[in-house]
């Protein structure tokens, strides 16, 4: 389950999880959607801004979208008016065919992988040596 926030300047974060380490810190795990540029991230909340939140959510909703957006953005209903809090429960769409990796990401599972395929040859260079040589 994922909650979306959305601002007044046409932005949308998704809450994607949230630990609490009572009376420490709070881990948010958050995507970040502006127009069609998306991104991901993490922010932690602790020491006076985790006092400060106490039980009070518009407080943690807020500190997100400040923190994430800027300090003039605000949360905002469907409207476009500004509210304290909006929840839209919403469910991943997890059917997709969009990859989840960014260019970056690709580039290294790539490169990881010609590494792998690299050393997979070495190896069975030398299994065939040690077979030859009546080693194993």
């Amino acid at each position: 389950m994922v909650f979306e926030i959305r601002t007044n300047i046409n932005t949308t974060i998704s809450i994607r999880d949230l630990t609490i380490r009572p009376n420490d810190k709070a881990i948010i795990k958050y995507y970040y959607r502006d127009g069609v540029e998306f991104s991901k991230g993490t922010l932690i909340l602790e020491g006076d801004a985790y006092k400060n939140w106490g039980n009070d959510d518009n407080y943690l909703i807020a500190f997100l979208v400040k923190t994430v957006c800027g300090s003039n953005v605000e949360p905002v209903d469907e409207s476009g008016a500004t509210i304290d809090v909006v929840f839209r429960e919403q469910t991943p769409n997890i059917s997709s065919s969009a990859s989840v990796h960014n260019e970056n990401d690709i580039k290294t599972i790539e490169n990881l992988q010609s590494q792998l395929d690299i050393q997979t040859q070495k190896l069975q260079k030398m299994v065939e040596l040690l077979i030859s040589k009546g080693l194993i």
